[in-house]
Protein backbone atom coordinates (compact mmCIF):
# COMPACT_ATOMS: atom_id res chain seq x y z
CA UNK A 1 0.00 0.00 0.00
CA UNK A 2 2.84 2.68 0.93
CA UNK A 3 5.64 0.31 -0.72
CA UNK A 4 8.54 2.43 -2.64
CA UNK A 5 6.95 2.57 -6.14
CA UNK A 6 3.52 4.25 -4.76
CA UNK A 7 4.87 7.42 -4.82
CA UNK A 8 1.76 8.89 -4.59
CA UNK A 9 0.92 7.20 -1.57
CA UNK A 10 4.38 8.08 0.01
CA UNK A 11 4.57 11.96 -0.81
CA UNK A 12 0.85 11.93 0.19
CA UNK A 13 1.50 10.48 3.53
CA UNK A 14 4.42 12.45 3.92
CA UNK A 15 3.19 16.18 3.54
CA UNK A 16 -0.02 15.41 5.64
CA UNK A 17 2.28 14.14 8.70
CA UNK A 18 4.50 17.27 7.61
CA UNK A 19 1.30 19.78 8.32
CA UNK A 20 0.75 17.52 11.68
CA UNK A 21 4.15 17.94 13.06
CA UNK A 22 3.69 21.75 12.49
CA UNK A 23 0.10 21.71 13.94
CA UNK A 24 1.47 19.65 17.36
CA UNK A 25 4.72 21.74 17.39
CA UNK A 26 2.72 24.98 17.30
CA UNK A 27 0.15 24.23 20.15
CA UNK A 28 2.55 22.14 22.19
CA UNK A 29 4.86 24.73 22.76
CA UNK A 30 1.66 27.18 23.26
CA UNK A 31 -0.14 24.88 25.64
CA UNK A 32 2.84 22.98 27.09
CA UNK A 33 2.14 19.87 26.22
CA UNK A 34 5.37 17.71 26.12
CA UNK A 35 6.42 18.26 22.64
CA UNK A 36 9.63 16.34 23.59
CA UNK A 37 6.71 13.76 23.89
CA UNK A 38 3.94 13.95 21.71
CA UNK A 39 5.95 14.43 18.57
CA UNK A 40 8.05 11.68 18.89
CA UNK A 41 4.91 9.71 19.74
CA UNK A 42 2.62 10.99 16.82
CA UNK A 43 6.41 9.42 14.28
CA UNK A 44 5.69 6.43 15.88
CA UNK A 45 2.29 6.66 15.06
CA UNK A 46 2.60 7.33 11.88
CA UNK A 47 5.27 4.75 10.91
CA UNK A 48 3.00 2.20 12.44
CA UNK A 49 0.75 2.90 9.99
CA UNK A 50 2.94 2.79 7.14
CA UNK A 51 4.90 -0.30 7.81
CA UNK A 52 1.45 -1.91 8.45
CA UNK A 53 0.13 -0.97 4.81
CA UNK A 54 3.61 -1.68 3.46
CA UNK A 55 3.22 -5.18 4.71
CA UNK A 56 2.31 -7.52 1.91
CA UNK A 57 -0.05 -9.44 4.23
CA UNK A 58 -1.78 -6.85 5.87
CA UNK A 59 -4.82 -7.16 4.14
CA UNK A 60 -5.03 -10.36 5.83
CA UNK A 61 -5.96 -8.50 9.02
CA UNK A 62 -9.54 -8.91 9.74
CA UNK A 63 -10.99 -5.88 8.72
CA UNK A 64 -13.83 -6.15 6.12
CA UNK A 65 -16.09 -3.16 4.66
CA UNK A 66 -19.22 -3.26 6.99
CA UNK A 67 -16.21 -2.52 10.21
CA UNK A 68 -14.91 0.05 8.47
CA UNK A 69 -18.26 1.46 7.51
CA UNK A 70 -19.29 1.28 11.18
CA UNK A 71 -16.14 2.90 12.37
CA UNK A 72 -16.64 5.62 10.62
CA UNK A 73 -20.07 6.02 11.99
CA UNK A 74 -19.12 6.00 15.36
CA UNK A 75 -16.46 8.63 14.44
CA UNK A 76 -19.25 10.65 12.61
CA UNK A 77 -21.33 10.82 15.82
CA UNK A 78 -19.14 11.11 17.88
CA UNK A 79 -18.19 14.73 16.26
CA UNK A 80 -21.42 15.49 16.51
CA UNK A 81 -21.97 14.98 20.19
CA UNK A 82 -18.75 16.73 20.82
CA UNK A 83 -19.78 19.96 18.73
CA UNK A 84 -23.24 19.86 20.73
CA UNK A 85 -21.91 20.10 24.05
CA UNK A 86 -18.92 21.43 24.23
CA UNK A 87 -18.42 25.06 23.29
CA UNK A 88 -14.98 26.18 20.74
CA UNK A 89 -11.64 26.45 22.12
CA UNK A 90 -9.13 29.31 21.36
CA UNK A 91 -9.59 32.43 19.66
CA UNK A 92 -9.80 31.33 16.37
CA UNK A 93 -11.83 33.64 14.59
CA UNK A 94 -13.73 31.78 11.22
CA UNK A 95 -16.88 30.79 13.52
CA UNK A 96 -17.31 34.28 14.82
CA UNK A 97 -16.37 35.68 11.39
CA UNK A 98 -19.43 33.87 9.98
CA UNK A 99 -21.83 34.18 12.43
CA UNK A 100 -21.21 38.16 12.54
CA UNK A 101 -21.71 38.12 8.53
CA UNK A 102 -25.07 36.36 8.69
CA UNK A 103 -26.06 38.90 11.81
CA UNK A 104 -25.26 41.91 9.23
CA UNK A 105 -26.72 40.93 6.17
CA UNK A 106 -30.24 40.33 8.85
CA UNK A 107 -29.77 43.61 10.47
CA UNK A 108 -29.24 45.51 6.90
CA UNK A 109 -25.30 46.01 7.91
CA UNK A 110 -22.78 45.48 5.09
CA UNK A 111 -21.31 42.11 6.44
CA UNK A 112 -17.78 43.22 5.41
CA UNK A 113 -17.28 45.76 7.70
CA UNK A 114 -17.30 42.69 10.45
CA UNK A 115 -14.50 43.30 12.64
CA UNK A 116 -13.77 39.93 12.43
CA UNK A 117 -12.51 40.01 8.93
CA UNK A 118 -14.39 37.49 7.23
CA UNK A 119 -12.75 35.99 4.86
CA UNK A 120 -15.06 33.99 2.63
CA UNK A 121 -16.80 34.39 -0.55
CA UNK A 122 -20.72 34.76 -0.22
CA UNK A 123 -21.57 31.32 -0.42
CA UNK A 124 -19.74 29.59 2.37
CA UNK A 125 -22.39 32.05 4.47
CA UNK A 126 -25.33 30.33 2.67
CA UNK A 127 -24.31 26.92 3.23
CA UNK A 128 -23.93 27.91 7.39
CA UNK A 129 -27.21 30.21 7.39
CA UNK A 130 -29.21 27.53 8.17
CA UNK A 131 -27.20 26.28 11.33
CA UNK A 132 -27.19 30.00 12.10
CA UNK A 133 -30.86 29.51 13.07
CA UNK A 134 -30.72 26.64 14.86
CA UNK A 135 -27.74 28.28 16.96
CA UNK A 136 -24.72 26.28 15.83
CA UNK A 137 -22.77 26.60 12.93
CA UNK A 138 -19.87 24.79 14.15
CA UNK A 139 -22.41 21.62 12.59
CA UNK A 140 -20.16 22.61 9.50
CA UNK A 141 -17.56 20.62 10.86
CA UNK A 142 -19.66 17.88 10.65
CA UNK A 143 -21.36 18.07 7.98
CA UNK A 144 -17.50 18.32 6.39
CA UNK A 145 -16.55 15.06 7.42
CA UNK A 146 -19.98 13.22 6.62
CA UNK A 147 -19.09 14.54 3.31
CA UNK A 148 -15.34 12.93 3.18
CA UNK A 149 -16.57 9.53 4.25
CA UNK A 150 -19.33 9.87 2.36
CA UNK A 151 -16.77 10.56 -0.70
CA UNK A 152 -14.64 7.97 0.73
CA UNK A 153 -16.80 4.65 -0.02
CA UNK A 154 -17.48 6.24 -3.29
CA UNK A 155 -14.17 5.90 -4.59
CA UNK A 156 -12.98 2.72 -6.29
CA UNK A 157 -10.47 1.39 -3.85
CA UNK A 158 -9.44 -2.20 -1.81
CA UNK A 159 -10.94 -2.18 1.95
CA UNK A 160 -7.40 -1.74 2.95
CA UNK A 161 -7.06 1.61 0.55
CA UNK A 162 -10.31 3.06 2.78
CA UNK A 163 -8.66 1.45 6.32
CA UNK A 164 -5.63 3.71 5.60
CA UNK A 165 -7.22 7.07 4.61
CA UNK A 166 -9.71 6.45 7.71
CA UNK A 167 -6.35 5.88 10.18
CA UNK A 168 -4.62 8.84 8.44
CA UNK A 169 -8.00 10.94 9.14
CA UNK A 170 -8.26 10.47 12.31
CA UNK A 171 -4.93 10.58 13.55
CA UNK A 172 -4.63 13.71 11.61
CA UNK A 173 -4.05 16.83 14.63
CA UNK A 174 -5.52 19.17 11.94
CA UNK A 175 -9.38 17.23 11.76
CA UNK A 176 -9.55 18.00 15.51
CA UNK A 177 -8.18 21.28 15.55
CA UNK A 178 -11.09 22.42 12.93
CA UNK A 179 -13.78 20.37 15.22
CA UNK A 180 -12.62 22.29 18.58
CA UNK A 181 -11.85 26.02 16.81
CA UNK A 182 -15.26 25.48 14.83
CA UNK A 183 -13.15 25.99 11.40
CA UNK A 184 -14.80 25.49 8.26
CA UNK A 185 -11.97 25.33 6.16
CA UNK A 186 -12.17 21.31 6.04
CA UNK A 187 -15.85 21.74 4.87
CA UNK A 188 -14.74 23.85 2.44
CA UNK A 189 -12.27 21.69 0.54
CA UNK A 190 -15.17 18.66 0.67
CA UNK A 191 -17.31 20.88 -1.18
CA UNK A 192 -15.17 21.14 -3.86
CA UNK A 193 -14.76 17.51 -3.61
CA UNK A 194 -18.33 16.75 -3.48
CA UNK A 195 -18.75 19.29 -7.14
CA UNK A 196 -15.86 16.99 -8.21
CA UNK A 197 -17.69 14.02 -7.71
CA UNK A 198 -21.23 14.91 -9.38
CA UNK A 199 -19.33 15.83 -12.20
CA UNK A 200 -17.45 12.56 -12.46
CA UNK A 201 -20.98 10.74 -12.65
CA UNK A 202 -22.93 13.12 -14.42
CA UNK A 203 -21.26 15.43 -16.90
CA UNK A 204 -20.43 14.38 -20.11
CA UNK A 205 -17.62 16.84 -21.36
CA UNK A 206 -18.72 16.08 -25.18
CA UNK A 207 -22.55 17.19 -24.56
CA UNK A 208 -24.30 20.21 -23.37
CA UNK A 209 -27.65 19.01 -21.66
CA UNK A 210 -29.02 19.69 -19.27
CA UNK A 211 -26.59 18.07 -16.18
CA UNK A 212 -23.94 19.90 -18.06
CA UNK A 213 -25.63 23.10 -17.04
CA UNK A 214 -26.43 21.95 -13.80
CA UNK A 215 -22.77 21.16 -12.95
CA UNK A 216 -21.57 24.56 -14.23
CA UNK A 217 -24.00 25.64 -11.84
CA UNK A 218 -23.18 23.89 -9.26
CA UNK A 219 -18.86 24.58 -9.95
CA UNK A 220 -20.05 28.62 -9.57
CA UNK A 221 -21.63 27.88 -6.22
CA UNK A 222 -18.52 26.54 -5.13
CA UNK A 223 -16.36 28.57 -6.70
CA UNK A 224 -17.80 31.76 -5.13
CA UNK A 225 -16.62 30.08 -1.09
CA UNK A 226 -12.82 31.10 -1.64
CA UNK A 227 -10.66 31.79 -4.42
CA UNK A 228 -8.26 28.47 -3.44
CA UNK A 229 -11.37 26.97 -5.68
CA UNK A 230 -10.59 28.57 -8.75
CA UNK A 231 -7.14 26.81 -8.43
CA UNK A 232 -8.48 23.03 -8.03
CA UNK A 233 -11.23 23.75 -10.84
CA UNK A 234 -8.22 25.20 -13.15
CA UNK A 235 -6.64 21.39 -12.64
CA UNK A 236 -9.91 19.15 -12.93
CA UNK A 237 -11.83 20.86 -15.74
CA UNK A 238 -8.98 21.04 -17.93
CA UNK A 239 -8.50 17.62 -17.73
CA UNK A 240 -12.09 16.71 -18.28
CA UNK A 241 -12.40 19.31 -21.13
CA UNK A 242 -8.48 19.22 -22.74
CA UNK A 243 -10.35 18.10 -26.12
CA UNK A 244 -13.29 19.66 -26.11
CA UNK A 245 -12.43 23.22 -25.44
CA UNK A 246 -15.32 24.68 -26.75
CA UNK A 247 -17.24 23.37 -24.07
CA UNK A 248 -15.29 24.11 -21.96
CA UNK A 249 -15.58 28.12 -22.49
CA UNK A 250 -19.29 27.54 -22.52
CA UNK A 251 -18.76 25.66 -18.94
CA UNK A 252 -16.54 27.89 -17.66
CA UNK A 253 -18.77 31.09 -19.05
CA UNK A 254 -21.39 29.53 -16.97
CA UNK A 255 -19.83 29.13 -13.72
CA UNK A 256 -18.10 32.57 -13.78
CA UNK A 257 -21.30 34.44 -14.45
CA UNK A 258 -22.88 32.29 -10.83
CA UNK A 259 -19.83 33.37 -8.98
CA UNK A 260 -20.29 37.04 -10.35
CA UNK A 261 -24.11 37.02 -9.45
CA UNK A 262 -23.40 36.07 -5.91
CA UNK A 263 -20.76 38.84 -5.52
CA UNK A 264 -22.26 41.66 -7.50
CA UNK A 265 -25.24 42.63 -4.96
CA UNK A 266 -22.35 43.25 -2.41
CA UNK A 267 -20.39 45.11 -4.53
CA UNK A 268 -23.36 47.32 -5.47
CA UNK A 269 -24.11 47.67 -1.50
CA UNK A 270 -21.32 49.27 -0.81
CA UNK A 271 -18.36 49.39 -3.50
CA UNK A 272 -15.79 51.13 -1.91
CA UNK A 273 -16.01 48.75 1.26
CA UNK A 274 -16.29 45.87 -1.13
CA UNK A 275 -13.06 47.04 -2.30
CA UNK A 276 -10.85 47.62 0.83
CA UNK A 277 -12.46 45.28 3.48
CA UNK A 278 -14.28 42.40 0.48
CA UNK A 279 -13.07 38.88 -0.31
CA UNK A 280 -10.84 39.61 -2.52
CA UNK A 281 -8.92 42.26 -0.20
CA UNK A 282 -8.45 39.67 2.54
CA UNK A 283 -7.55 36.93 0.94
CA UNK A 284 -4.80 39.04 -0.82
CA UNK A 285 -3.33 40.08 2.10
CA UNK A 286 -3.98 36.83 4.06
CA UNK A 287 -2.30 34.47 1.11
CA UNK A 288 0.99 36.77 1.79
CA UNK A 289 1.86 35.89 -1.42
CA UNK A 290 3.36 38.00 -4.37
CA UNK A 291 2.06 38.25 -7.42
CA UNK A 292 4.41 36.75 -9.36
CA UNK A 293 4.33 33.40 -7.22
CA UNK A 294 0.00 33.28 -7.82
CA UNK A 295 0.73 33.48 -11.25
CA UNK A 296 3.10 30.48 -11.08
CA UNK A 297 0.62 28.27 -9.03
CA UNK A 298 -1.83 28.67 -11.73
CA UNK A 299 0.78 28.01 -14.49
CA UNK A 300 1.34 24.53 -12.38
CA UNK A 301 -2.51 24.30 -11.71
CA UNK A 302 -3.02 24.70 -16.18
CA UNK A 303 0.30 22.26 -16.42
CA UNK A 304 -1.30 19.73 -14.13
CA UNK A 305 -4.91 19.96 -15.62
CA UNK A 306 -2.77 19.53 -18.73
CA UNK A 307 -1.56 16.17 -18.06
CA UNK A 308 -3.12 14.06 -15.31
CA UNK A 309 -5.63 11.15 -16.35
CA UNK A 310 -7.07 9.93 -13.42
CA UNK A 311 -8.52 11.05 -10.54
CA UNK A 312 -6.45 10.07 -8.16
CA UNK A 313 -3.97 12.49 -9.86
CA UNK A 314 -6.49 15.36 -9.69
CA UNK A 315 -6.45 14.99 -5.37
CA UNK A 316 -2.58 14.57 -5.44
CA UNK A 317 -1.52 17.68 -7.86
CA UNK A 318 -3.97 19.71 -5.87
CA UNK A 319 -3.01 18.80 -2.57
CA UNK A 320 0.51 19.22 -3.37
CA UNK A 321 0.17 22.38 -4.91
CA UNK A 322 -1.63 23.97 -2.51
CA UNK A 323 1.03 22.35 0.30
CA UNK A 324 3.40 24.23 -1.75
CA UNK A 325 1.33 27.42 -2.19
CA UNK A 326 0.82 27.61 2.10
CA UNK A 327 4.48 26.40 2.64
CA UNK A 328 5.69 29.18 0.69
CA UNK A 329 3.28 32.00 1.97
CA UNK A 330 4.90 30.30 5.32
CA UNK A 331 8.55 31.05 4.81
CA UNK A 332 7.97 34.50 3.04
CA UNK A 333 6.29 35.53 6.71
CA UNK A 334 8.89 33.81 9.00
CA UNK A 335 11.68 36.28 6.39
CA UNK A 336 9.66 39.02 7.54
CA UNK A 337 9.18 38.29 11.23
CA UNK A 338 11.41 35.40 12.64
CA UNK A 339 10.08 31.44 13.22
CA UNK A 340 9.19 32.44 16.69
CA UNK A 341 6.83 35.43 15.40
CA UNK A 342 5.42 33.49 12.42
CA UNK A 343 4.29 30.85 14.21
CA UNK A 344 4.07 30.53 17.80
CA UNK A 345 2.77 34.01 17.69
CA UNK A 346 0.06 34.25 14.92
CA UNK A 347 2.46 35.82 12.90
CA UNK A 348 1.44 33.69 10.03
CA UNK A 349 -1.95 31.35 10.23
CA UNK A 350 -1.03 27.96 9.31
CA UNK A 351 -4.42 26.84 9.18
CA UNK A 352 -3.89 27.46 5.33
CA UNK A 353 -2.05 24.43 5.59
CA UNK A 354 -5.38 22.72 6.12
CA UNK A 355 -6.42 23.58 2.64
CA UNK A 356 -4.17 20.70 1.18
CA UNK A 357 -4.94 18.08 3.89
CA UNK A 358 -8.19 16.57 2.26
CA UNK A 359 -7.47 16.39 -1.01
CA UNK A 360 -4.11 14.41 -0.30
CA UNK A 361 -6.59 11.96 2.30
CA UNK A 362 -8.66 11.57 -0.95
CA UNK A 363 -4.97 10.76 -3.08
CA UNK A 364 -4.32 7.91 -1.13
CA UNK A 365 -5.10 4.70 -3.06
CA UNK A 366 -3.99 0.88 -3.17
CA UNK A 367 -3.81 1.37 -6.89
CA UNK A 368 -1.57 -1.09 -9.31
CA UNK A 369 1.64 0.26 -10.95
CA UNK A 370 3.20 -1.30 -13.99
CA UNK A 371 6.31 -2.25 -13.16
CA UNK A 372 7.90 -0.76 -16.22
CA UNK A 373 5.98 2.26 -16.84
CA UNK A 374 4.73 2.83 -13.47
CA UNK A 375 1.53 4.32 -14.77
CA UNK A 376 -1.47 3.20 -13.01
CA UNK A 377 -3.55 0.09 -14.48
CA UNK A 378 -7.10 1.03 -13.98
CA UNK A 379 -8.78 4.30 -14.07
CA UNK A 380 -10.22 6.18 -11.15
CA UNK A 381 -14.46 6.07 -11.48
CA UNK A 382 -16.95 6.71 -8.88
CA UNK A 383 -17.98 2.68 -8.27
Amino acid sequence: MLTGNKLINIISVSLITIVNLLFLLKYCVIYNFLPGVLIPAYFLLTAGIILYTGNTYSNLIIFNKKFVISGSILFSVAVLIYILIFDRIGEIGRQPAIEDWIARVLNGDFPYNSPHTPSSYPVIFLFAYPFYLIGNTGLLEFMGIVIFFMILFKQKDTTRGILVKILMFVTSIVIYYEIVTRSELFFNMMLIAGVVYFCEKFLKENKINSLFILSAIFTGCILCTRSVTALLFTIYFLSRFRFHFKHLIVFTAISVAVFIAFLLPFYLWDRISFIQNGPFAVQTYSSNLPLLFILLLFFAAIYSGWIISYLQEFFFSGGVILFFAAAVSFLFRVSETGFTEALFNDGYDIAYFIFCVPMLLLAIKDYKVDMYLGKLKEKDVIS
